[in-house]
């Protein structure tokens, strides 16, 4: 896991914790996104044990997803598109839809 910053904790408060606001600035930053989604990944994995046995396939779910979002990107961080497309050709494989997998993209 990335070593967490101050600018990185703000980010993650700003986008899970607080209400939308209209953007004042561009606030995007691959290393903020990239430990955004290690955190929340590892919240899903953790939060996973507490839930019910029944419903834990649905945070899998999510957490796969995550997974996913993290491996489809390159060492800069940024949204590979050769990765994207030989994920999408093997979603068969992977026993997803496109429509799953599409959900993360968004």
């Amino acid at each position: 896991m990335a070593t967490i910053d101050l600018g990185a904790i703000l980010f993650q408060i700003h986008h899970v914790f607080l209400p939308p606001l209209l953007p004042q600035a561009d606030d995007t930053n691959v290393f903020h996104e990239k430990v955004l989604l290690e955190t929340v990944h590892s919240a899903l994995k953790a939060f996973q044990e507490y839930y019910p046995t029944g419903q834990r396939k649905e945070l899998a779910r999510c957490a796969r997803m995550i997974d996913f979002m993290e491996r489809s990107r390159d060492s800069n961080g940024l949204l590979d598109l050769g990765i994207v497309e030989e994920r999408i050709s093997n979603l068969g494989d992977l026993g997803q839809s496109f429509d799953e997998y599409c959900c993360f993209l968004n």
